[in-house]
C-alpha cells in the first residue's frame, strides 16, 4: 500500500480474502487503518510525478527488499550449514568415543594392560551417558534443521531477490517512457512479487499451531 497508494491504486482483494479467515479481524482493521492514512493522491499524476514516485520506489522499497533477501539467503544458509555441522560433530564424536573405548577394552582383556581394566570399568557409565547423549543432541539439531526448513526458506529469499533484482529494467523502461499504465504495471508487478513471498510465509505458519 505504501507505494501502491501515491498512484490511487488499492488492490484490496486478496488482502480481504487473508482477512476473512478465523482470527485474522485485526488484519481488516489494520488494512483499513493504512488505507485511511495513506489517502488518495492529489494533483497531475502526469509524467514529473510518476517519475518521482518510481524513483522513490526504487530508492526506499526495491533496494531494500532487494538488500534484504541477499543477506537473509545468506544467513539462512549459514544456519543451515552450522546446524549440520554440529549434527555431525555430535554423531562422530559419539562414534570416536565408542571406538577409543573398544580399543581399550580390546587391549585391556588381551593382557596388556592389567590396571587399564578397573579404570575402564570406572568410566564405563560416563562413555554410556556420552554416547546416548551425544546422539540425542545430533538428532536435536537435525530436527531443528529439518523443521525449521532454513535451506527452503533461502531458496524463497533467492527467488524473490532474482525476480524483484530483474524488475530494475522495467523500472528503467517505465522512467524513460513515463506512461502511467506502464508504470502501475510495474509498481503492480513489485507488490506481486513481495505479496507472493508474505502469502508463503503466511499459508505456512498459519499451519503451525503451538500447542502446550
Amino acid at each position: 500500500l505504501r507505494f501502491l497508494g501515491p498512484l490511487g491504486q488499492y488492490e484490496k482483494r486478496a488482502y480481504l480474502e487473508s482477512a476473512a479467515r478465523p482470527g485474522a479481524a485485526w488484519m481488516l482493521w489494520y488494512f483499513r487503518a493504512t488505507m485511511r492514512e495513506l489517502g488518495m493522491p492529489t494533483g497531475d499524476l502526469g509524467p514529473d510525478y510518476q517519475r518521482r514516485v518510481l524513483n522513490a520506489i526504487v530508492a526506499s522499497e526495491l533496494e531494500s527488499q532487494i538488500d534484504y533477501h541477499v543477506r537473509n539467503l545468506k544467513r539462512l544458509r549459514r544456519r543451515h550449514r552450522m546446524l549440520h555441522t554440529l549434527g555431525d560433530i555430535c554423531f562422530g564424536s559419539a562414534l570416536l568415543v565408542l571406538i577409543l573405548f573398544l580399543g581399550a577394552w580390546i587391549v585391556s582383556v588381551s593382557g596388556y594392560g592389567g590396571a587399564l581394566a578397573n579404570k575402564l570399568a570406572v568410566i564405563a557409565p560416563y562413555v554410556t551417558a556420552c554416547t546416548a547423549f551425544l546422539p540425542a543432541l545430533g538428532a536435536a539439531f537435525a530436527g531443528i534443521r529439518f523443521t525449521g526448513d532454513f535451506e527452503g526458506f533461502a531458496e524463497r529469499s533467492a527467488q524473490t531477490g532474482s525476480q524483484l533484482d530483474s524488475l530494475r529494467q522495467r523500472y528503467d523502461f517505465a522512467l524513460d517512457r513515463l506512461d502511467f499504465d506502464i508504470s502501475a504495471g510495474v509498481v503492480f508487478e513489485s507488490a506481486r512479487i513481495m505479496a507472493a513471498d508474505i502469502n508463503g510465509w503466511t499459508s505456512l505458519y498459519s499451519r503451525k499451531h503451538l500447542t502446550l
